[in-house]
């Protein structure tokens, strides 16, 4: 321990010795360098506030150059005319721009007009007569007519900054000769400061050089400005900040006004920061560096040296056991490590070749995962061998004592003795049994053969016991899928067949039940209520089954899709006298939930292969019933495309005979009647005024019969001036003729055309809906409503009147429903009927319009 000591405080003081030496150093260096930084931050901070403060002269030279060009400022000192101050020098003018003082100097720098503008009397008030002065000898013009009077600065006035520039007013446009000058000055308040200070991110204040009542930083600051010819001054007020100083002189150059702006010190907090992490770091590091160093003398000397002490001496109590001194290096220490290994060495040969043979035989039997027994010639004695015996707990069993057989054997040992005694006669069996160990049941493939000795006499058996309980349980699963799988056939199937969509749920039903061992299966739509309700059965009639109450929490399962198990009080929410079970699949494919229902009466047992099958059954019964319905609707189309096809055609036919007849029987008898009122029976040259009267109103009469029957077949006012107008005209003329009074609120349709068959669709459908209304609704009104999206054409039609079954009269083919329909469907629209006996009727018809099509 003594040498483990020294070498530890002589590694750690060295590193001490170290860290102090460079802690040192890098103090002197880094705090000169960090010094710098801080002062060049701050040189270019008090820059921007600098550049900044001087932004403020910026909008004042504008102001006074765009003045002091004007025409009628020239006018104001030459006539006395008052346009100038009219027009700009206005107490919200002088507001709005921010402009505290004005003033307009003649030739020879005497105030002309201006002040300081008093903004509650609305007038100028003179400059005292001190500050009066220093305004003529700042701004006095020289001799020179082309010496420059731009001036810009700030003058103390009344104890305050004001910002002042100047600008020359010329005689003429040519600029030879200066008039006058036009002064314009701001105050630089407490709103400014605080710009200036949002403008450079800094808190910023001021002070007036001849201020008395300075802060002591300001006030340092004044006397450092006065006693140096600088104008910048930095200050360190705290540990985390420090203020910078701008000395500001005033218009004669002197001293006026100092800005204090205070920083965070982030370069010196950053440089106190550094430099602890580093002295830290140092520290760790010299650590680290001695605790490497120690660790590297103590894994290359020390710990050998007594690792090796321990081993030898551990050897030395076991000599047997097959230890070896480590040898890890090539040098002294791992040398005396070979010497003794290689005596180790010798030793342990010999004790291996001893053990070989045994270990050998005790191998090839506890490699071996079967049961291996024996059982002697008067089966009164069983034997077992290898690590599965062992695992199982099988011992030595007295088969002559039958009472104290073991459990797992009593039940099966009739067998096994039939077997045995059949070997015993010389035979070789093999055969299955099953045995329970615990809680499990093992199936073994028992293998018995007759035991001789050297002169053939059968001595005893010998056996061999496999477990085969895993693939059984395979061919049990694999005829599970197989059954799994004939179901989903014999349900895809189903659409096959082409059979109705009652007859397609009523076999789904029959063949789910029939699986699952069902004693009732039926199928379920949810209602309006909430309720469901039986729409085909298997084990029992479909009006027998009392609908199912989905309850509030259970609706998660029956919207999330999932197969789950519910007890007949779940089910119903009351106890039956007989409690049974259900299977729930829920099935989503039309428009209201559907649930597949499956009783049974004891708790069935459902893995997840069962409730992955079962939710393999429900979405292709989902898929069936979704196509079957689709191919039931095809076939109907069909059906009514051809019916409708019929319609038309009588519809076409039945056009013709009114337009014979109304030709015949209307216009026939204008134009017999027009014909004899113009004939001259007394074969006179001349007709009466009184006849051409008589024929000009047939002639009118004949003329609207014509346009009546005109606009009868098709308006031309749909062709001519578009869907709306059209409509206005239609709905007008049906409240007169029905006196069913229409609310049309078209939408977005002003100035809109459509394609031609857009149009006629939406007012054909108009047409026939609104007859529609005045034949059967039984309503004093209606309303329509016609809405233009960038894509879509949406018209309602809503009445409140008796209503109608619509599954009835889609079953009767109404040809005016089917009219429509298929007018919607050949423009790849949609239509919706919401209808119920006493409920009102609503048309919903919604329109593709492609880019065209609107204009």
């Amino acid at each position: 321990m003594s040498l483990r000591r020294t070498t530890i405080i002589t590694v750690f003081l060295t590193f001490l010795l170290l860290v102090v030496v460079l802690t040192i150093s890098l103090q002197m260096v880094f705090s000169r360098h960090f010094q710098y930084e801080e002062s060049q931050q701050n040189i270019l901070n008090m820059q921007r506030v600098q550049a900044a403060f001087d932004n403020n002269y910026i909008l004042l030279n504008y102001l006074a150059k765009e003045w002091a060009n004007l025409p009628e400022i020239r006018t104001f000192m030459n006539e006395g005319s008052e346009e100038f101050l009219q027009r700009h020098v206005q107490t919200e003018i002088l507001q709005e721009l921010n402009l505290d003082a004005m003033l307009i100097l003649n030739a020879d720098g005497e105030t002309y007009f201006g002040g300081v503008y008093d903004f509650e009397n609305e007038s100028f008030v003179n400059f005292d007569q001190g500050t009066d002065t220093d305004i003529k000898e700042v701004f006095q013009v020289e001799e020179s007519a082309s010496q420059s009077t731009n001036r810009q600065g700030i003058m103390v006035v009344e104890d305050q900054p004001l910002l002042m520039v100047s600008k020359p007013i010329y005689i003429n446009e040519s600029k030879t000769q200066i008039l006058g000058q036009v002064i314009l000055g701001r105050f630089f308040d407490d709103a400014d400061i605080q710009a200036l200070a949002r403008q450079v991110k800094f808190p910023i204040e001021i002070g007036l050089v001849s201020a008395d009542d300075l802060t002591s930083d300001l006030n340092i600051a004044r006397n450092y400005f006065l006693n140096n010819n600088e104008d910048t001054y930095m200050l360190p007020v705290s540990e985390f900040h420090i203020a910078g100083f701008i000395l500001i002189d005033d218009l004669k150059q002197q001293p006026a006004l100092i800005l204090r702006a205070e920083q965070y010190r982030y370069v010196a907090r950053n440089a106190d920061v550094v430099l602890r992490y580093m002295l830290l770091a140092l520290i760790v590091s010299a650590t680290v560096f001695a605790a490497i160093i120690f660790g590297g003398i103590e894994q290359t000397v020390l710990s050998r040296l007594s690792r090796l002490t321990r081993e030898v001496q551990v050897i030395a109590v076991n000599p047997l056991e097959s230890r070896r001194v480590t040898v890890d290096r090539k040098d002294e220490i791992a040398s005396v490590g070979a010497d003794i290994n290689r005596m180790l060495d010798a030793l342990e040969t010999s004790q291996q070749e001893r053990n070989a043979l045994q270990q050998q035989i005790v191998g090839i039997v506890e490699s071996v995962e079967d049961i291996i027994f024996t059982i002697d010639a008067d089966l009164s004695k069983l034997q077992f061998f290898g690590t599965h015996s062992q695992q199982l707990g099988l011992r030595e069993t007295d088969l002559s004592d039958e009472d104290n057989i073991p459990i797992y054997l009593r039940d099966s040992w009739p067998i096994h003795r039939e077997a045995a005694q059949r070997v015993i006669r010389g035979e070789h069996l093999m055969y299955e049994s099953s045995t329970r160990f615990e809680a499990d049941t093992f199936i073994y493939q028992i293998s018995m053969s007759p035991m001789r000795d050297k002169t053939g006499k059968i001595t005893g058996i010998v056996g061999v016991g496999r477990d085969i309980s895993q693939t059984k349980q395979m061919e049990m699963a694999l005829q599970e899928r197989y059954e799994e799988m004939r179901v989903l056939l014999d349900i895809s199937q189903l659409f096959l067949k082409q059979t109705s969509l009652a007859e397609t749920q009523q076999a789904m039903c029959e063949i789910a039940g029939k699986h699952f061992g069902a004693d009732v299966s039926w199928l379920g739509e949810r209602n309006l209520d909430g309720k469901m309700i039986p729409i085909a059965a298997y084990g029992v009639a479909v009006t027998e089954i009392i609908p199912v109450t989905i309850f509030e929490h259970l609706l998660h399962n029956y919207s999330l899709k999932p197969v789950f198990v519910i007890s007949s009080l779940d089910l119903y929410g009351r106890f039956e006298e007989d409690i049974f079970y259900a299977i729930v699949i829920p099935l989503h494919w039309g428009l209201q939930s559907q649930v597949l229902y499956l009783y049974v009466h004891k708790m069935p047992f459902m893995d997840e292969q069962k409730k992955h099958f079962a939710t393999s059954l429900g979405s292709l019964g989902e898929l069936v019933l979704s196509n079957t319905r689709l191919l039931n609707e095809v076939k109907t189309s069909q059906e009514n495309l051809q019916e409708l096809s019929h319609q038309l055609v009588r519809v076409h036919e039945e056009e013709r005979r009114n337009l014979a007849r109304e030709l015949h029987d209307e216009i026939g008898q204008y134009l017999t009647a027009l014909k004899l009122r113009l004939s001259n029976n007394n074969n006179v040259k001349t007709i009466n005024m009184e006849q051409l009267e008589q024929a000009q109103a047939l002639v009118n009469e004949l003329i609207n019969k014509v346009r009546k029957m005109s606009l009868d077949l098709r308006p031309s006012m749909l062709d001519d001036l578009g869907l709306k107008p059209a409509l206005d005209w239609y709905l007008e003329r049906y409240t007169q003729q029905t006196g069913i009074q229409v609310d049309f609120d078209p939408q977005e349709l002003e100035q809109k055309r459509f394609s031609s068959e857009v149009e006629i669709t939406i007012f054909r459908i108009v047409q026939e809906s609104l007859t529609n209304v005045a034949r059967h609704a039984g309503v004093k009104k209606v309303y329509v409503q016609l809405v233009a999206f960038q894509d879509t054409l949406e018209l309602m039609i809503e009445d409140e009147g008796i209503g109608f079954a619509l599954e009835e009269q889609k079953a009767g083919s109404s040809s005016g429903l089917t009219g429509m329909s298929e007018r919607t469907r050949l423009l790849q629209g949609e239509m919706e009927i919401q209808t119920m006996p006493g409920k009102g009727t609503r048309i919903l018809v919604r329109l593709p319009l492609k880019l065209e099509e609107t204009s």
